[in-house]
């Protein structure tokens, strides 16, 4: 049950880094799972509006490529953890140009 700040913590770190759904996420943690899903939103907020208050809180998003320089200028290596997203093929030839990859298939 979540019934203490620490239980709300506890379920949505739980949720954000296993990916489970709501049910299972409710079942772990002794609720059901339209309350999981009702606390892990709680939770993002409580976590969210401390992250940010304190300074802590990862910036997402910048204006301009001079922005994300001078935030990164004192680090010496910066690593990005992304994943590829398929697109749509154009069906204009010059425009297919643009966006091939270089690979010959997609693995699944």
């Amino acid at each position: 049950m979540v019934e203490t700040e620490e239980d709300l913590l506890l379920l949505t770190l739980l949720g954000l880094k296993s990916g489970l759904t709501s049910d299972l996420l409710g079942l772990m943690t002794g609720v059901d799972g339209s309350s999981a899903f009702r606390n892990r939103d709680i939770g993002l907020s409580v976590l969210q509006s401390m992250l940010n208050g304190r300074g802590f809180a990862p910036v997402r998003e910048f204006k301009s490529v001079e922005k994300f320089k001078e935030y990164f200028q004192e680090y010496e290596t910066l690593l990005i953890d992304g994943e590829e997203q398929p697109i749509q093929r154009p069906l204009d030839e010059d425009s297919q140009i643009d966006h091939f990859s270089g690979k010959k298939k997609t693995r699944h």
